[in-house]
């Protein structure tokens, strides 16, 4: 609101502190922002002594500053394939870039929902896993977060021919990449939902070692084949690096941490994923598509989830 009332031509806070920057105005109102922030906070903190349990702090550290190195391959392997653009395809760089990203954007719709996904079952994670059933209800919920990729893998597919218009027609030459940038946040789900052993094992060191193996993997892929290929490969290898990572991580999980999850059930979702894309190759009608959709949805919701 401030931002609103202040970058307004001619407003008194201008004059006040002699500001013509729209920069320097929107730094002021995070400052008093925060500043009124303090304030209202002031009365919860009277009573606020601070104390260092050293004992606490080095479990923290040695549980956490692991997970801190693991986030750089981490966000390397979500836009490694993008920076690669520019070093290998040179004079297509920004053409292809251009391309790529706008289609990305439509298979990010799962991303969306693995991120909210992970802000809520991240301390449910931690703080069920002393529970009798807590195996079971691992193995439920990675059924019912698979159902739910399943399906809306199965809508945006289905329904690829509707959303595309949301990109613009320059960018729909490249609409082939989507359904294998689908399948690898698909699998990348899947991924974050079998990894809760090392956290929940204090092993938090495997998160780099899974981590460098997917950039290892989504580099060499890209490396070796872009140039020849083009951008189906980096669609390619972003999956097979999630699926490398997913892959080791099951080992490692049945060595620590061992849970017995339906993979049969989440197999099945995903066959019928690859299935609805092989029949939007060779359907192009939309409303024919959309006889498949609910078809797809009420036999693959139901199989994986119960």
């Amino acid at each position: 609101m401030l931002n609103v009332v202040f970058l307004r031509e001619n407003s008194l806070f201008h004059t006040w502190f002699n500001i013509h920057s729209a920069v320097e105005i929107v730094f002021i109102n995070n400052l008093i922002t925060s500043v009124l922030k303090l304030v209202v906070l002031l009365p919860y903190l009277v009573d606020f002594r601070f104390d260092i349990d050293l004992k606490i702090v080095k479990r923290l550290m040695v549980f956490s500053l692991p997970l801190l190195i693991a986030q750089v391959p981490g966000i390397l392997n979500e836009t490694l394939d993008r920076i690669l653009f520019r070093y290998i395809l040179r004079d297509s760089a920004m053409e292809t870039l251009g391309l790529y990203s706008a289609n990305l954007r439509i298979a990010m719709m799962l991303m969306l929902v693995i991120q909210m996904f992970r802000y809520a079952a991240e301390p449910f994670f931690l703080s069920y896993y002393k529970n009798e059933d807590a195996h079971t209800v691992y193995i439920k919920i990675l059924n019912y977060f698979t159902g739910v990729l399943v399906v809306m893998a199965i809508v945006i597919l289905g329904n690829l021919g509707w959303i595309k218009l949301f990109i613009g027609k320059e960018f729909h030459s490249a609409l082939f990449v989507v359904p294998w940038l689908i399948f690898g946040n698909i699998v990348y789900g899947i991924y974050y939902n079998v990894s809760v052993w090392y956290k929940i094992t204090d092993l938090t060191k495997f998160a780099i070692l899974l981590t460098s193996i997917g950039v290892i993997v989504n580099a060499s892929i890209n490396v070796l084949w872009l140039a020849k290929y083009g951008i189906m490969v980096s669609a390619l290898a972003k999956l097979m690096s999630y699926f490398c990572m997913l892959l080791v991580s099951v080992l490692l999980a049945n060595k620590h941490y061992k849970i017995e999850y339906q993979w049969r059930k989440i197999i099945f979702g995903l066959m019928l994923v690859i299935l609805t894309y092989f029949i939007t190759l060779f359907v192009h009608n939309l409303w024919v598509l959309n006889m498949f959709v609910p078809i797809f949805d009420s036999v693959g919701l139901p199989t994986v989830w119960l």
